[in-house]
């Protein structure tokens, strides 16, 4: 999970590098054309309006022309906003760790039914 974190700080994730700048196309990954489509390249860019975060995605030809192009839109969420989620839907426990490369793991457990 992506979260916001106090002072506004965004978790990093293989999607998402807050270090980055946005708006920015960047090549975030290559292929081998057989096995994508005629794809060699992916580019990405984002971009990060308040609680929004944007991912845009367009795959490239060898020539260099565009494959295809899609996007991302994500909602971005305070971990006292997450609790309180979690709380209102029944569970009863609620952590937050450092997850893998960058993210969030949270953490939530019912409380045992009598």
């Amino acid at each position: 999970m992506t979260c916001v974190h106090p002072g506004g700080g965004v978790d990093t994730a293989g999607f998402y590098d807050p270090a980055r700048q946005h708006g920015v196309w960047f090549a975030d990954r290559w292929f081998h054309p057989e096995q994508a489509g005629g794809a060699v390249l992916r580019r990405r860019r984002q971009h990060r309006h308040g609680d929004r975060l944007q991912i845009q995605f367009d795959y490239r030809s060898p020539a260099g022309s565009s494959l295809h192009a899609t996007a991302i839109e994500l909602a971005l969420f305070t971990a006292a906003d997450l609790r309180n989620a979690f709380t209102t839907a029944g569970f009863g426990r609620v952590r937050f760790l450092p997850g893998q490369d960058g993210m969030s793991e949270v953490l939530a457990a019912a409380e045992a039914k009598p």
